[in-house]
């Protein structure tokens, strides 16, 4: 959620008019998005990725884009796989 525009205008010294503009243009580049009754807030917008080279380092092209690249696990379980992988792998 981004800070009204009055609170802005407070912040930085500067005008009404120069807020919404900044934030207008802002919104038609995809980086905010402003809705009426709720307030401006910042895109999540989706990087777009070069499939032509897909070998790309997945963690290092998300830093490129400012994001850092984290792993959470959800759930860890033991199963019993089946015989037909089990037998591929040469396990019991």
């Amino acid at each position: 959620m981004m800070p009204t525009e009055k609170e802005l205008c407070i912040q930085y010294g500067i005008s009404r008019q120069t807020v919404r503009q900044t934030f207008k243009r802002l919104s038609e580049e995809g980086l905010l998005v402003r809705t009426a009754g709720r307030g401006t807030m910042v895109s999540h917008s989706k990087i777009a990725r070069d499939n032509s080279w897909a070998l790309e380092n997945f963690n290092l092209e998300m830093r490129e884009h400012g994001i850092k690249p984290e792993t959470r696990v959800l759930r860890l379980e033991v199963i019993s796989g089946s015989a037909f992988f089990n037998d591929r792998l040469g396990i019991d």
